[in-house]
Order: structure tokens, then C-alpha cells, then sequence
């Protein structure tokens, strides 16, 4: 999908300002997708919401139900076992009846997110870590949604790494390669980094040389 410049929402939300949000957040704010002042986060904690507001000049604050007030985008960024504290039905009353739901909640399935947000449109992605340094995976499957909105979630995800839309049913295999897969190259690399050692290696180069080897 060609890669787009602007959103056609004006205004984004996040529930949750983890670190997937914010990797995220730097990337449309790098891509100019958006501006930082309209993009708005609800988070838990008020040192997290100080912290993004510090960094990336976006509204942060501790009341999810303020945050995606007028947000024409909600990106559910929290963790699975906390989607059924966070998002609430109040959560859902606050949320503008014209706006949609893109979720990064990779194991929440598309009827559970329809619990979560009735009545809205929903995008679920299931992002993974290389995210956070401009090389992620994102796996989406929609339902009912326009096509501008499949351009919105192309760009935003495509501001941070590359984009496949998937049938649902292919997520979990496909999880394993994206998902997974950054965790067994970590493994690569510690096995890599204690050859190294026992070589006569510093542990410091050793974790150098094999991280940049795979980065490679």
C-alpha cells in the first residue's frame, strides 16, 4: 500500500502510554503524520504522562475517559490482562460516536474488541518490538471499516516499520514469526555473546559484535 503523509483524522487518542505507544507516537510525529498537540494519552501513571508530555510536546494525563474525548482515532495500546480495567464502558460512552478503534492488543480477537468499543469500528494489529526502532511488523485485520481508515492504519504503522492486512485467522500462526520472533533472535545473540566470552572476549564487545552482526 503506497505510503500516505497526512491522516485524515485530526485528532488521535491512546489509551495506554506504554512503550509500544510511544514508538508509535515518534513515529507519526517523525512522519509528519500529525502534530504532537493532537494526539492526546491516557495513561495510569502521572511520572508516564509527564514524561511524554516532556519528550513529545503531546497532551498526557491520568483520565482515559478526558483523553479520548473528541479523538476522531483510538488506539487501544494497553496490556491484554489490563483491556478489561481500562476499558470500560464509560470509556466507550466518552469516545465520539463517528470515531474507530485501532487495537494493539495482539491477543484480543476482533468479537472481544467489539465488546470493548460496541458499535465502533475496529483495526486489530499485532505490532512487535522492532517497532520501537523503526523496523516493526504489523499484522492488521479489519472489520467494517472504511478504506480511509485502512490508510490511516497503513500510515501510522508504515511511519514505524511495514504492514501486512491479514485474515484473522492468520494471526497466531503468523505471531510466531513476527511476535516471537525478536525474542529467539535475542537468544541467537546471548549464545553468540557467550561464545565470545569463553573466546576471551569482554562480555560488553562480545554483546556488541553479536547484536550488530544479526542487526546486519
Amino acid at each position: 500500500m503506497e505510503k500516505i503523509k497526512a491522516l485524515s483524522v485530526k485528532k488521535l487518542a491512546f489509551v495506554g502510554g506504554g512503550a509500544m505507544a510511544e514508538a508509535i507516537i515518534k513515529g507519526i510525529i517523525a512522519g509528519g503524520l500529525l502534530p504532537a498537540e493532537a494526539i492526546s494519552v491516557g495513561n495510569r501513571t502521572q511520572k508516564r504522562c509527564n514524561y511524554l508530555k516532556e519528550s513529545y510536546g503531546v497532551q498526557a494525563m491520568t483520565d482515559n475517559a478526558a483523553a479520548v474525548a473528541g479523538a476522531d482515532l483510538v488506539i487501544f495500546a494497553v496490556k491484554p490482562q489490563v483491556a478489561p480495567v481500562a476499558l470500560t464502558p464509560e470509556l466507550a460512552a466518552a469516545m465520539k460516536k463517528d470515531s474507530w478503534v485501532l487495537s494493539i492488543m495482539g491477543s484480543v480477537t476482533l468479537e472481544q474488541l467489539h465488546r470493548y468499543a460496541p458499535g465502533f469500528p475496529v483495526i486489530r494489529t499485532m505490532p512487535n518490538t522492532p517497532l520501537a526502532v523503526g523496523a516493526g511488523m504489523a499484522l492488521c485485520c479489519a472489520e467494517r471499516v472504511t478504506e480511509a481508515m485502512r490508510r490511516d492504519a497503513a500510515a501510522i504503522f508504515g511511519s514505524c516499520g511495514e504492514i501486512e492486512f491479514v485474515d484473522e485467522s492468520a494471526i497466531d500462526a503468523i505471531s510466531a514469526i513476527s511476535g516471537c520472533g525478536p525474542g529467539y533472535c535475542f537468544v541467537i545473540i546471548d549464545a553468540l555473546a557467550d561464545a565470545g566470552v569463553r573466546a576471551g572476549l569482554p562480555r560488553a564487545l562480545a554483546i556488541k559484535l553479536a547484536a550488530q552482526t544479526l542487526a546486519g
